[in-house]
């Protein structure tokens, strides 16, 4: 009898799934607050962050997407929470708010001044205080971020490039509504409008796994 609860154990554990699910921020520009979908995997967050502008593509993402919920589903029907916590996905600073900009211009000659960056959480205004560029050391080489010095020339380069901001300001909540990107002087292009003022909506996300 021992050793057939032995040799069940590992299908006891095996013929499981879950979801987990919580809270993002996603932005669009403009007086009308889009309808999001519920994203239900990372890709799917990351396209829907992504924002059609005036000679560019931009995604923008904030380290605050948060988890509320953890539930494994024991052989697809018995579900148990195993996690209750609220605990953010990132694990950063939290006394520090990263902005991850994903820029594809349409037009060269665009210019990122990084510290003309301002975030505003709950009326406190903060401009970012470092940039880093995920970018290769040489060709072929593993992709890293490293530091941006004042300025970051952009060009139409086939992919988007990658540019975090870090702004000394705690994370916000993903549930705020009060959460405002102006990066009008701080990415320019030659001849086009200012990018107009970002803001967040929180949506809700969940994701299965097995």
């Amino acid at each position: 009898m021992h050793r057939r609860l032995v040799l069940a154990s590992p299908l006891l554990f095996g013929a499981c799934a879950g979801y987990r699910g919580g809270w993002v921020s996603l932005p669009y520009v403009g007086t009308e607050v889009p309808r999001f979908s519920e994203p239900t995997t990372p890709q799917d967050a990351l396209q829907q962050s992504e924002l059609a502008l005036s000679g560019l593509s931009l995604g923008v993402s904030l380290n605050n997407q948060l988890r509320t919920h953890d539930t494994h589903v024991y052989f697809f029907v018995v579900p148990v929470p195993v996690d209750p916590r609220s605990v953010y996905e990132q694990a950063d600073d939290p006394g520090a708010t990263r902005v991850t900009l994903r820029i594809a211009p349409i037009l060269p000659n665009f210019l990122l001044r990084y510290r003309l960056a301002r975030l505003t959480i709950d009326a406190k205004s903060v401009h970012a205080a470092t940039a880093a560029e995920l970018t290769q050391t040489a060709p072929g080489a593993r992709y890293e971020f490293r530091p941006v010095r004042d300025e970051l020339e952009l060009g139409n380069t086939g992919r988007p490039q990658v540019v975090t901001l870090e702004f000394p300001i705690a994370r916000p909540s993903p549930r705020s509504l009060k959460v405002q990107l102006d990066l009008s002087e701080a990415l320019k292009g030659p001849d086009l409008p200012p990018i107009p003022p970002i803001r967040f909506v929180p949506v809700r996300w969940q994701q299965s796994y097995t």
